[in-house]
């Protein structure tokens, strides 16, 4: 949820003290888990795809995410 709210895997590991790849790695699992896409890639930004932006608000009504 930090990579969701912060739309920064740097930032999420920052947070969470955790390297970067470990993040991506676990994000990555993620996706292949739910057979979805987690985050929209673009270069350097991320952005939330629009089925795990409406997971986080259904699921994390209280998180700053919630009003993205």
């Amino acid at each position: 949820m930090e990579v969701a709210a912060n739309l920064s895997f740097s930032k999420a590991s920052e947070i969470l003290f955790i390297s970067q790849p470990a993040i991506s790695k676990h994000i990555k699992a993620l996706e292949g888990f739910y057979k979805t896409t987690l985050f929209e890639r673009k270069g350097n930004t991320i952005h939330l795809h629009a089925s795990f932006k409406y997971f986080v608000q259904a699921h994390c009504p209280f998180n700053s995410i919630y009003y993205l």
